[in-house]
């Protein structure tokens, strides 16, 4: 008896033990409480005629494994010369928002819908890790041969982005810098899209154009507990 109750002791003792690893090995959980406290709220330091952070959908939806629809605000940048935008992504654990963040797919852009791709930019992103850098990919006029009209970032071809890197129609492009960055389960997105000159690929050196936005938008976590 004594011998069966011995072996009984080890074998729940085997049980608990592995019921911790899997608990230990989990990734980090969402705060959904914290992650709505960001609606209504101003963006620290943008222009006056930025709106409120706000649900951009009347109803619910998925963009790329969130789990309640994601929160921007946005408009033009303090420079005059480009449209900015700064997007919150919500996730159920930190390994939902790695996949998102290590291959944002296309549903990310949200508004800014003349973005045909997100390449990956290496350069330094002004933040603190995990950030990195996206060219915002287009297929945009240039002013050639069956090409349309003036030249200028922002103004898209209508054509679609090939696997090859070129477009059915127009030219391919780069029509402005991403900065993305992870915290936990969030992930944000700023975008700068530029309204000048026409560009082949974007220059590391570009997202330098981001660091004030993704600055405010890692204080603006902090505020709400989700940094």
């Amino acid at each position: 008896m004594a011998t069966r109750r011995g072996l009984g002791l080890a074998v729940i003792g085997v049980a608990l033990l592995m019921v911790g690893c899997g608990s230990t090995a989990a990734p980090a959980t969402r705060t959904p409480s914290a992650f709505s406290a960001l609606s209504g709220k101003s963006f620290p330091g943008a222009p006056s005629s930025w709106l409120a952070i706000a649900n951009p959908y009347v109803h619910p939806a998925d963009v790329g494994g969130t789990v309640t629809p994601p929160v921007l605000t946005g408009g033009t940048g303090t420079d005059g010369a480009s449209s900015d935008t700064v997007a919150f992504f919500d996730f159920a654990n930190s390994g939902a928002a790695s996949a998102f963040y290590n291959d944002p797919p296309l549903a990310a852009r949200i508004t800014a819908k003349g973005i045909l791709a997100y390449v990956p930019l290496t350069g330094a992103t002004g933040v603190p890790a995990p950030s990195r850098g996206l060219d915002l990919r287009a297929c945009l006029w240039a002013g050639g041969p069956n090409q349309g009209g003036s030249s200028g970032r922002g103004t898209s071809s209508g054509g679609t982005l090939l696997a090859s890197g070129q477009c059915s129609q127009g030219t391919a492009s780069s029509m402005g810098v991403g900065t993305i960055i992870q915290r936990g389960a969030v992930v944000v997105l700023v975008e700068t899209v530029e309204t000048s000159v026409i560009g082949g690929s974007a220059d590391p050196s570009e997202l330098t154009q981001n660091v004030t936005l993704a600055t405010s938008a890692l204080q603006l976590l902090q505020s709400v507990g989700l940094s």
